[in-house]
């Protein structure tokens, strides 16, 4: 079975995470390094064999998750958005290698996703859940028709004014040195700067660095965890370095909020309890007031806000759970908002009311903006600069348009993960 999630035996190496349920099913040790070797090598992941599993990105976990899956060689495949934090390319792999797997084992597989073509391109029949119902059944093509013919349309992409400098990176380094992997260059010598007012994207394949750059940014990853160069945020007239523990970084972490993959909520807390948290200067009306409007803006419908603030972190599903992350984040009303893959597990309804807000937050809070996407479609919506990475450095900076077709280039992707 393969859900939506990063659960990997953390401290191990990829290539012992996939082995060890073969060798509860009695393999050798040598067939079951070949085995796993095999599926690495058709997710593209035989690069990572000996990485420990907490180092890899969010993308390459959930194909080391698929791997250990595929390799239990189940009668019944449970595929629950095994592509959502994938970029195009990768994407594409991994649904060959799905596809191959359930049609050379006669398997039988349900697919759950919120990627459209995805869903075409892997399933033979379909269904439309709404609320709990099931309110559309048939071939891929009708079912996704339907369900396409509701929504809010995307808000134009408009020239807003753009201050200075508010961020400035110059020569940032993250290596990961390893006695068995050598050197890893996670971020390769990075220089750049982000205005204020300004909202920025990075894009690049899985592994390119994007989620090591981003911790950088935000001052999780200081210079004592092992980064070089330095990176600034402008406090006022005052510039303070993020990757050095003072008052003055403390006080600049006040004005930042992060939307990460891979955490966000805390699990013993409701969501209202999360979200009024994370205002305990607001009176307690007003807090419970905002977290509903923030609620609201992430694409929840009014009728159901309540039900879901009362419920568990554990009681969401994963697009609620990351619109619940969202609202977390736009509620502190943050000068610099930082997304990491803000629309992984969206429907396409749902993507567009999140970045019809996230533009309306720029235009209303003066939020400076930092989109970290797989989504070409949602970075070309919403961006006004763009950087593409590959390998740890920063390949193009430009217009959406630009750096998107630096990326098809150097990649050598002919399409969209959705068209």
């Amino acid at each position: 079975m393969l859900q939506r999630t990063f659960n990997l035996y953390g401290s191990d190496t990829v290539l012992e995470n996939i082995m060890k349920p073969l060798l509860e099913r009695n393999y050798t040790s040598a067939d079951a390094v070949n085995k796993s070797v095999e599926l690495l090598t058709a997710l593209n992941m035989v690069h990572r064999t000996l990485y420990i599993a907490n180092d890899l990105s969010g993308g390459e976990k959930q194909r080391v998750v698929l791997a250990r899956q595929l390799a239990m060689e189940p009668v019944l495949l449970l595929a629950d958005e095994p592509t959502g934090t994938l970029d195009p390319k990768t994407a594409m792999q991994v649904e060959s290698t799905i596809q191959a797997n359930v049609k050379d084992g006669h398997r039988t597989m349900v697919l759950t996703s919120h990627w459209y073509e995805t869903v075409k391109r892997l399933t033979t029949r379909a269904i439309l859940l709404d609320k709990g119902k099931i309110v559309a059944e048939g071939s891929p093509e009708d079912v996704i028709k339907n369900y396409l013919e509701t929504g809010e349309e995307l808000e134009e992409r408009e020239v807003e004014h753009i201050g200075s400098p508010i961020i400035d990176a110059k020569d940032i380094k993250k290596y990961y040195y390893s006695l068995t992997r050598g050197i890893v260059k996670a971020v390769d010598g990075v220089s750049f700067a982000v205005n204020e007012n300004e909202i920025f994207g990075i894009v690049g394949m899985s592994g390119a660095g994007k989620t090591t750059l981003s911790k950088i940014l935000a001052g999780l990853a200081p210079e004592y965890a092992g980064y070089k160069g330095y990176c600034q945020m402008r406090v006022g007239e005052d510039w303070v370095n993020m990757g050095v523990s003072s008052p003055g970084r403390g006080r600049a972490k006040e004005h930042m909020a992060v939307l990460h993959q891979e955490y966000g909520l805390f699990s013993f807390k409701t969501v209202r309890e999360n979200l009024t948290g994370a205002v305990p200067d607001l009176p307690d009306e007003l807090a419970k007031f905002s977290a509903e409007q923030t609620m609201e803006a992430v694409g929840f419908e009014p009728d159901e806000i309540d039900g879901v603030l009362d419920r568990m972190p554990a009681d969401l599903s994963e697009g609620e759970r990351q619109r619940a992350i969202f609202a977390l984040a736009l509620i502190q009303e943050p000068r610099i908002l930082i997304l990491d893959e803000p629309t992984g597990t969206m429907d396409p309804i749902t993507r567009a009311t999140v970045a019809n807000t996230v533009k309306r937050v720029r235009t209303e809070l003066d939020t400076t903006i930092i989109v970290i996407s797989h989504d070409i479609d949602f970075v070309k919506t919403v961006c006004d600069r763009v950087a593409f990475m590959s390998l740890g450095k920063i390949e193009k900076i430009g217009t959406p348009e630009e750096a998107i077709e630096a990326l098809y280039e150097k990649e050598e992707i002919g399409g969209k993960k959705n068209e």
